[in-house]
């Protein structure tokens, strides 16, 4: 309950403060929580993730440059602390990015804070997501590219182009995923597959969601290969930017999961 409390102090102090901020400093300031609902008897609310942050962007003659911080009140570590250099070069901008931000396969899939669904799809759980070092990020139209070299010996690239993508990180896994960006109301597909350099093998993931009225979502996702298959299924409801009540069901567990999610930008 503590955690919670202080969440939203610091999160009303950044919302009194902003405007200040933004104007002085070119600060802006953000935070979102993500809350357990209880679904079955002895379940309590617990909090998943409580974070608060702010960004920064510059522009300078040669460019523009960002910085990002966030700390996770609920772990007590900063998640997020770095600066990023983005300069128009090659008909694209390329980014220069140094400190502790996302690795480049965690760079292909949203979240924590608009993660529609309550987890992740499984082989994702084995890459590197908080990465201490330096990115190479390249953008043009519809391709983007990204080299990371972190943890002093570690490496991963990722490139995307109309959805399909391709990754590598280092001693981990060889993969892509594919978001189509041709969709129906009945159809938004996604999938993705990887093999893996150790004794997980190879895992996949299909992912797809049904548009409904009134800012509902039904979801569905299927895991599976050489690991245990698990069906994910649910209704999202965003009911603001980033805020979210969810209701799924996970088969692997056979447990009902709610949660909620709330957002300031």
């Amino acid at each position: 309950m503590h955690k919670s409390i202080t969440f939203f102090i610091i999160l009303m102090i950044l919302v009194a403060a902003s405007p200040i901020i933004a104007q002085d400093l070119n600060l802006s300031p953000y935070g979102y929580i993500s809350i357990n609902i209880p679904t079955e008897d002895g379940d309590e609310y617990q909090i998943q993730r409580a974070r608060v942050g702010v960004t920064t962007a510059q522009l300078l003659e040669n460019g523009t440059v960002k910085t990002k911080f966030e700390f996770d009140i609920n772990s007590a570590i900063v998640k997020w602390a770095y600066g990023q250099f983005d300069k128009s070069l090659w008909q694209g901008t390329v980014s220069l990015v140094v400190g502790i931000h996302p690795n480049s396969v965690a760079c292909l899939y949203p979240g924590p804070k608009n993660l529609r669904l309550t987890r992740w799809p499984d082989m994702l759980d084995h890459h590197t997501l908080y990465s201490t070092g330096t990115s190479i990020w390249y953008k043009k139209g519809n391709f983007t590219g990204r080299a990371t070299h972190f943890n002093h010996n570690s490496s991963s690239f990722a490139l995307t182009f109309y959805g399909l993508s391709g990754f590598w990180e280092k001693n981990t896994c060889l993969g892509g995923m594919f978001e189509s960006p041709w969709t129906t109301r009945l159809l938004h597909p996604y999938m993705g597959g990887m093999s893996c350099d150790d004794a997980l093998g190879n895992l996949f993931f299909i992912q797809n969601y049904v548009q409904l009225p009134y800012n509902n979502r039904l979801y569905g996702q299927y895991d599976f290969g050489d690991t245990k298959d698990s069906w994910l299924f649910g209704i999202n409801h965003e009911f603001s930017t980033d805020c979210f009540i969810k209701c799924f069901y996970e088969t692997r567990d056979e447990k009902i999961i709610g949660e909620v999610n709330f957002a300031f930008n």
